[in-house]
């Protein structure tokens, strides 16, 4: 079985991915505006190098956002709520995957499907973050406050301000760069977990 440390890298990849297939797909398309245009218009296919984004950002990060689960899981202790948070973050991990991967836009209307996965990416992942948030404290104190900023100011700007301003990309990655960076902080932390590396020792 592969070690809690090991998994937990996932965290850490996955904000990378993230930026190397923003920064690679703005480089071959330099009308794009990463202020004003939102995030799913890397992934339209009516657009150049939009499976230059999906293929190595969007799939990729929902993927390691699921294996990035497992060692969330490894680390918390068992009770139905953590249990129920791990289920709910490994789908916003598959929401991510049928909202780019399997449903991308393609047009001027990102779609309904899209739509759709996109929203339950989002739902699925603050509830996981309201069950998680206590269950996180045993790898640090301000990870209680910090999850529920997360899980609250997500769908605010991406349903909220996102739509109501003329600077959907904006807020878009604002709320996208929170979710990473919050499953980057929490891998860094598992890594630095006594009880990862005596698991890491018995595996």
């Amino acid at each position: 079985m592969p070690s809690t440390r090991l998994l937990a890298v996932s965290g850490i990849l996955a904000p990378l991915f993230y930026l190397i297939a923003t920064a690679l797909t703005v480089w071959f398309r330099p009308e794009y505006s990463l202020v004003s245009d939102s995030v799913s218009q890397l992934a339209n296919l009516d657009e150049p190098f939009a499976i230059l984004f999906i293929l190595v950002g969007a799939v990729p990060v929902g993927l390691l956002a699921v294996v990035f689960t497992y060692a969330v899981w490894t680390v918390l202790p068992d009770n139905t709520a953590m249990l129920a948070g791990i289920v709910l973050l490994a789908h916003e991990g598959f929401g991510i995957i049928f909202a780019f991967g399997v449903f991308p836009r393609s047009g001027p209307s990102p779609g309904i499907m899209h739509i759709g996965a996109g929203i339950y990416a989002i739902a699925c992942g603050v509830a996981a973050r309201m069950l998680l948030a206590r269950p996180l404290q045993q790898l640090g104190r301000f990870y209680l406050p910090l999850t529920m900023t997360v899980a609250i100011a997500v769908p605010v700007l991406i349903l909220g301000v996102a739509r109501l301003s003329s600077m959907p990309g904006l807020y878009e990655r604002i709320a996208h760069g929170l979710v990473l960076g919050w499953m980057a902080a929490v891998a860094v932390s598992i890594l630095l977990h006594p009880e990862t590396e005596t698991e890491t020792e018995t595996d």
